[in-house]
């Protein structure tokens, strides 16, 4: 079984803060931390977004759901999103990953990319 309080122990410790620290940020006692990472005691909904949110990781990462980072498309454009869509389902769909020699339409994307970003 997933162990919440092992991943917020985990995100509190990769971003260098004490338990002190990560209550003071959540308006949380430092009680609370601990309880939280014994598994003594649950976080409500709105605290694991709080977490989550302070840690940029999503929902379903704090609870074991998913086990990969998230990336922020906040501030992106919605060409930007598009072109960072296209470029995860082209990758994705590689027969290897050590295939040296780029195809001509992953290259395109790459370049579409580059340029989108860079303007």
């Amino acid at each position: 079984m997933f162990d919440i309080g092992q991943r917020i122990k985990y995100l509190r410790n990769q971003n260098g803060f004490t338990q002190a620290q990560l209550a003071k940020k959540l308006n949380k006692s430092k009680s609370a931390i601990c309880r939280y990472e014994s598994g003594g005691k649950e976080p409500s909904l709105n605290t694991l977004i709080d977490i989550s949110t302070l840690f940029n990781v999503s929902l379903d990462y704090l609870v074991g759901l998913e086990k990969k980072d998230v990336i922020s498309i906040e501030n992106l454009t919605p060409n930007q999103i598009n072109i960072l869509n296209t470029l995860l389902v082209e990758f994705r769909n590689m027969k290897s990953y050590q295939q040296v020699k780029l195809t001509g339409r992953q290259l395109d994307i790459l370049n579409e990319l580059i340029s989108e970003f860079l303007s």
